[in-house]
């Protein structure tokens, strides 16, 4: 099977430098089993009942003036916080400098199904043939646009705008299978190596080995403008394989 990605990384720097400085990344963990779990969880839908939902844990950072725990870093952060629905679970974990940058961390649960969900950001799995004798299983982003506009209201209580290079979004991808897959990669950096088009796209993971897809600015911002999934990896097997766990 080979897993494509295009257009969701992990490391989502989305929220824009509205609360603080000017980035903010979101983190996210994928599992290429999770994908399988979450596609055939579809089957509920046709029978009338909840599709299978997974909590996708992700950290959002927001770049803060200061690490300084005084008065005015409690009031950035309850005003990052307040952009995130209740649904998405989030909590404030800590602040870390990197640099010349203060990162104020959050846990947030991103929702993986192929059904509904009212999380600020939601991962569906979606299976498509190639040919007879192969599928991918693609992996699509969508923002929910509930915190696009809490995110752009704060921007503009503060006299500020939202950009494409205040984003940033990568992808720690694991194959947790016994068996090798292939990759699909469009417009990111994994590991540090550029993948940035179908042409040069493909990268063979092991059994068990993980790597991280760090998506272009021009790319992750492509997930704050759109309306729809923005695809953002995808992964090759022969058609009725058995992946192996």
């Amino acid at each position: 099977m080979v897993f494509q990605f295009r257009g969701f990384l992990l490391s989502l720097a989305v929220l824009s430098c509205c609360l603080l400085g000017c980035d903010i990344e979101i983190e996210l963990d994928v599992y290429a089993s999770d994908l399988d779990s979450a596609w055939k969880g579809r089957a509920g839908l046709v029978a009338g009942d909840d599709p299978v939902l997974l909590d996708v844990p992700a950290r959002v950072r927001f770049e803060v003036p200061s690490c300084t725990q005084d008065a005015r870093f409690q009031e950035i952060v309850q005003q990052a916080q307040s952009v995130f629905s209740a649904d998405s679970k989030a909590k404030f974990v800590g602040c870390k400098t990197v640099g010349m940058s203060s990162l104020a961390e959050f846990s947030v649960a991103l929702a993986l199904t192929v059904g509904e969900s009212a999380r600020d950001f939601i991962v569906v799995p979606e299976l498509q043939a190639e040919g007879t004798d192969k599928e991918t299983m693609v992996a699509k982003m969508w923002i929910n646009p509930g915190i696009k506009g809490r995110v752009q209201k704060l921007a503009a209580s503060k006299m500020q705008s939202f950009d494409f290079d205040d984003l940033s979004v990568s992808v720690n991808f694991v194959n947790d299978y016994r068996k090798g897959i292939t990759l699909l990669i469009d417009g990111a950096f994994a590991n540090g190596k550029p993948y940035l088009s179908s042409m040069n796209g493909k990268l063979s993971l092991d059994p068990r080995e993980k790597v991280s897809i760090e998506f272009t600015r021009l790319h992750s911002y492509l997930l704050w403008q759109e309306s729809d999934f923005v695809t953002m990896l995808g992964t090759r097997l022969k058609a009725g394989a058995d992946h192996g766990s």
